[in-house]
């Protein structure tokens, strides 16, 4: 296997065949839920798209099906999921990740209006040479910092950086991934010799 770079490594592997070792990629530690990512593809071309909302599933070992990954189609488009043993600290609820999300988009939206808003009082005060409330410069500070902490919090999750979704094939159920953790990458090859195999390194 190629030396470790700092981006991870370009895996292909067959979805109805392949298994995920049985320690969270994240942290190493033993698994003990299921975490799932969340992929949409496109009707047409099967390409991922890259700003669809990803986010993880939690469900206890055993209780899905063996299968490690599942699809859906609803309305003109389709889901893919692959699911991969985590740690509980690691695995997310969708109904909690789902709200989280609904909450600092909310908060992003109405961080980012405030901002702007004390942005254009502070310096129409500052040009007319007007005294600035110190309440001004508080809130408007606090605005960005709640902004910042929203738009943060709506990126992808810990699993999701340790194992991101590149692309996907329809025809040949074939997933690409783009694996961080060295040790687990090796794991997962050896441990799927005939279902994954190594196609890049990235730089």
């Amino acid at each position: 296997m190629p030396e470790k770079h700092k981006d991870g490594y370009l895996i292909q592997f067959n979805g109805e065949t392949a298994s995920f070792p049985d320690r969270c990629p994240v942290c190493d530690r033993l698994a003990t839920t299921e975490g799932t990512i969340l992929t949409a593809v496109e009707k047409t071309r099967e390409r991922l798209r890259d700003k669809w909302p990803k986010w993880s599933l939690k469900a206890p070992v055993g209780s899905i099906s063996p299968a490690h990954w599942d699809g859906y189609r609803p309305g003109s488009g389709a889901i893919r999921k692959l699911r991969i043993n985590t740690c509980e600290k690691h695995a997310y609820s969708a109904v909690e990740r789902g709200r989280a999300r609904s909450l600092f988009i909310v908060l992003g939206g109405l961080s980012t209006i405030g901002s702007i808003f004390f942005a254009v009082r502070i310096g129409f005060l500052t040009i007319q040479e007007i005294p600035i409330e110190s309440w001004s410069y508080a809130l408007f500070a606090l605005a960005i910092i709640v902004m910042i902490i929203s738009y943060r919090a709506l990126g992808p999750t810990e699993l999701e950086k340790a194992i991101q979704i590149m692309s996907y094939s329809k025809e040949a159920s074939s997933f690409t991934v783009k694996i961080s953790n060295e040790e687990y990458a090796r794991e997962f090859l050896r441990s799927n010799p005939h279902s994954a195999e190594l196609i890049e390194t990235q730089e």
